[in-house]
């Protein structure tokens, strides 16, 4: 707390507060944290990851699209830049990956997959968005089978 009074226009420290409230398991704080720098900083990229990290956490996904201004690609975003740090592509496109597979647009999420890939296919953020489109096809394959299965009719004997 010390460091927001001392630093009280440096966004970072807030999402790092956020991210020890989180850790330290004070989801209060934590939740608190996370609506505190968004309406201080409203531009701040990681304040807007982590709230949507937030929201898929606890499914209230359909918050993302508002909460990003329905701009799903970093640089519609922030135009003026040409390089963006890989901690913010990998922020950004690992909650809108998970995103577009919640709400079923799974091409969008394969794309926000295969950019993550090129940056480390080994990272968690890659990994998780992995993960979450290898469930979707899962069941998807799942419910295909399901809907061709032809039950059986008992034989009369």
């Amino acid at each position: 707390m010390k460091f927001k009074k001392k630093y009280p226009n440096v966004p970072a420290i807030y999402n790092y507060l956020g991210i020890a409230y989180q850790l330290s398991h004070r989801f209060s704080e934590y939740i608190d944290c996370l609506c505190e720098t968004r309406k201080l900083f409203p531009d701040y990229i990681f304040g807007k990851t982590s709230l949507a990290e937030y929201f898929l956490k606890t499914k209230q996904h359909s918050k993302i699209p508002e909460l990003f201004d329905n701009k799903f690609e970093i640089n519609q975003h922030f135009p003026e830049i040409l390089m963006f740090h890989v901690s913010v592509v990998r922020g950004f496109y690992s909650v809108t990956g998970r995103y577009f597979v919640r709400v079923n647009s799974i091409e969008r999420a394969y794309k926000a997959y295969f950019l993550l890939s090129d940056l480390g296919e080994d990272h968690q953020s890659t990994i998780a968005l992995a993960d979450e489109i290898l469930a979707f096809e899962m069941e998807a394959i799942s419910k295909m089978f399901d809907s061709k299965r032809i039950k059986k009719k008992p034989r009369k004997n």
